[in-house]
């Protein structure tokens, strides 16, 4: 169940300084050290989610807007806790994302040896999203190591399309498809 971050502030913060000193979170933090999790006070430019599982708070989901350029940007996930209720959730606010708020546009980073950075692939090979490039050793963090940064980006329309048609690998190509205004040409790259 997805609820605004700030109703769950206090959970959130325990959860979060429990993260503090466990190497498998600091791929979120970015630091080699970090401060408290500081919930923003408004939702213009910032959103800020609680994850729960039968009223556990299980995640945080937070990312900031450019309205402007209709972009999501310093998209950031943590799970507290393995659940299949997490990554539902993720997707319910990525559709929120394109199709509540229309956006245009969502720009995430992940340090290139994160474990999880396979699934990050994985969901832009799916939806049509790519790597944008990789920056060299921009971040210190706690394993004493500096770490490659790794961009990606998705835009709504190619999002829509591949959710539309669910297993675009199955179309031919040289076929034609039209979603909404766009038409589509699937062809060789």
């Amino acid at each position: 169940m997805i609820k605004p971050a700030q109703l769950y502030a206090e959970e959130l913060k325990r959860l979060y300084c429990e993260t503090w000193y466990d190497s498998k979170y600091m791929y979120y933090r970015s630091y080699i050290g970090t401060e408290d999790l500081h919930l923003p006070d408004n939702n213009y430019e910032h959103h800020a989610f609680a994850i729960l599982e039968n009223d556990e708070v299980i995640g945080y989901i937070t990312y900031k807007i450019n309205w402007a350029a209709r972009v999501v940007y310093n998209f950031g996930i943590i799970s507290f806790k393995q659940s299949l209720v997490f990554g539902k959730d993720l997707l319910k606010i990525i559709d929120d994302i394109f199709i509540k708020h229309n956006m245009n546009k969502i720009e995430f980073w992940a340090y290139q040896d994160n474990p999880a950075i396979k699934h990050y692939y994985k969901f832009i090979n799916k939806f049509g999203g790519r790597e944008v490039g990789i920056l060299k050793q921009t971040c210190l963090l706690m394993d004493g190591k500096i770490h490659d940064s790794v961009m990606f980006e998705l835009f709504a329309k190619d999002y829509l399309f591949y959710k539309k048609f669910k297993k675009p690998s199955q179309i031919k190509k040289d076929s034609i498809l039209t979603y909404d205004t766009e038409t589509y040409i699937i062809s060789e790259k």
